[in-house]
Order: structure tokens, then C-alpha cells, then sequence
């Protein structure tokens, strides 16, 4: 896709004011504030949900912020809205704070979700047994593939926004997530066979 000139957006474009907002911000960092006040509530949902304490969850979206403001000059525009940029240092920042600190991320689940994702599974959403094993698989899966999940499925990202948050193409991100949903049906096969 063509970057746009983040200097002189074009009226025309969809993300014409925040490509506005980037400009004056690269010219006086003070100007950053309306990006923080326009994307700061979605940052800290996206954080929240995989942080089980508050104190933590503000360090890290507080980093984000701090993150985003020392290398907005080499943000390029792709014809998404920078909220993916930030979301992708969101995703960063979490999973280096909880390297650092040793401690785990909390699983956020949605029930439309994990209905849903059963379902691709072709099992029977009801039984609390197939629900269990799928909820304990998730939490077995690396952090790339658990965080892949939940995109898709509880927070329900088109693939085109989890590749740009991700950094990956579609495809990949298909056929990854394609792998991941064999692995929990073969789970749900084996106990079910026992």
C-alpha cells in the first residue's frame, strides 16, 4: 500500500485528523496529547485484558505511551489507524513486562467467543467438560498462539487488524491460527476417547 504523507494528509483520508495530530506531534512533542486522549481508553482495555493488576496494567500502558512518543518519527502510515500501531506496542510492552516479572497473563475470555470457537471445533459447546479442556489447552499454548485467540475470537480482530498488530502477513496468521484449533481438538479427542 502507497504511505501517505504524514505531513501534508490528505483531507479525503479516513484518518485524516489523527494524520494531523502525528504531524504537529513531530513537530512539538507537546502535541501529542490528543493521540493519548483519542486512543489511551482502547490501549488500556487491550492491556487490562491480559493484565490481572491494576497497578501493572497502568505501568504498561503507561510505557506505551512513552513507547509511542520516543518513536513516533518512524511511524509510517499504511492506511490503518495508528491505534494498531499502538496495539502492537501494547502487545510488546505487555509480554516484556511479564518476561521481566516472571508472572503470568491472565486469560481473558468471552462466552460468544469460546462458543464459537467450540463450535469451529465442531464439538458440543454445552458439555463442561469440552469447555474446561479448551480453556486448559489455551492456557498451555505459548503466549504468541494464547494471544492470537483471543484477538480473533474474544476480542473478535479481523485478520488484516491482528497482521498489522502482529506484524504478520494474513496467510500466516491463518494457517497459524488453523494449527493452534487442531491442537485444542486434538485435546478435546484424546479425553474424549478415554
Amino acid at each position: 500500500m502507497k504511505e501517505s504523507n504524514i505531513n501534508h494528509p490528505d483531507p479525503g483520508n479516513p484518518h485524516y485528523q489523527e494524520l494531523q495530530w502525528i504531524s504537529e506531534a513531530l513537530k512539538d512533542m507537546r502535541q501529542f496529547r490528543p493521540l493519548y486522549e483519542a486512543y489511551y481508553k482502547d490501549i488500556y482495555i487491550f492491556v487490562h485484558r491480559r493484565c490481572m493488576h491494576e497497578q501493572h496494567c497502568m505501568e504498561i500502558v503507561s510505557s506505551v505511551f512513552e513507547k509511542a512518543m520516543t518513536n513516533l518519527s518512524k511511524y509510517k502510515y499504511q492506511g490503518y489507524s495508528i491505534k494498531t500501531w499502538l496495539y502492537r506496542i501494547a502487545a510488546n510492552e505487555t509480554a516484556d513486562f511479564f518476561k521481566k516479572q516472571n508472572k503470568e497473563e491472565k486469560l481473558w475470555v468471552r462466552d460468544e467467543g469460546l462458543t464459537e470457537m467450540i463450535a469451529e471445533l465442531n464439538e458440543e459447546a454445552g458439555k463442561e467438560e469440552i469447555i474446561d479442556i479448551v480453556l486448559k489447552t489455551i492456557t498451555l499454548l505459548e503466549r504468541s498462539q494464547r494471544e492470537l485467540i483471543v484477538m480473533r475470537f474474544f476480542e473478535k480482530r479481523a485478520y488484516s487488524e491482528i497482521a498489522h498488530i502482529q506484524n504478520q502477513s494474513e496467510n500466516y496468521l491463518r494457517v497459524k491460527l488453523n494449527r493452534i484449533l487442531n491442537k485444542i481438538k486434538s485435546s478435546t479427542e484424546r479425553r474424549n476417547s478415554q
